[in-house]
């Protein structure tokens, strides 16, 4: 009988290790729905210790702990997340991104669709390649932001610096910067 009950355990708890077990499309679900949904345990949960970023030229390394300062960042734009398709290649996986926030609005470019690919290091996130976006205008994104920026420098100096500043003050300073400028022209 003794035999049994412990038999009886260790065949549950593999069962449940079965279980809980998710593959890496199904990892990259859970990422995007914890930035969709503000919840960063979710994002570390399917997080490997270094998380890297590449977007363009720019390599960015992210620790849990600087990743979730980037996070907070993100969050005060309000931003969404909706995978538009998704596409598991072996260890990797290419995921289609529609985002909106208080930023791309403001940049003219609401919704932004994205496309990464989306690499796995000790089956966790390690690696999001930004692949670009079909949906973008750069160069009205450019003329926006460096109009507000221009502005800013001009009217607001002490907001500027925003730009650059991946801090929650730093988004904070974003979104008023986009309020002075949009009032610009109101009475006070």
């Amino acid at each position: 009988m003794k035999h049994t009950v412990i038999l009886f355990f260790i065949l549950l708890l593999l069962a449940s290790c079965q279980q809980t077990k998710k593959s890496p499309a199904e990892k990259v679900t859970q990422y995007y729905k914890g930035f969709d949904r503000g919840d960063f345990s979710k994002i570390r949960e399917v997080m490997y210790d270094t998380l890297i970023i590449v977007s363009g030229d720019f390599v960015t390394p992210y620790s849990h702990e600087s990743f979730n300062e980037f996070f907070k960042w993100d969050s005060i734009f309000r931003s969404t997340y909706k995978i538009q398709g998704l596409k598991q290649e072996n260890e990797k996986v290419l995921v289609t991104i529609r985002s909106e926030s208080l930023k791309y609005k403001f940049l003219e470019n609401n919704p932004l669709t994205t496309n990464f690919a989306i690499s796995f290091t000790n089956g966790k996130i390690s690696k999001i390649e930004d692949l670009g976006s079909d949906t973008a205008n750069w160069a009205l994104w450019q003329s926006k932001r460096d109009t507000l920026v221009n502005y800013i420098k001009k009217y607001r100096p002490e907001l500027d610096g925003f730009i650059n500043d991946m801090s929650m003050k730093g988004a904070q300073n974003y979104l008023k910067a986009i309020a002075h400028y949009q009032n610009q022209n109101r009475p006070d």
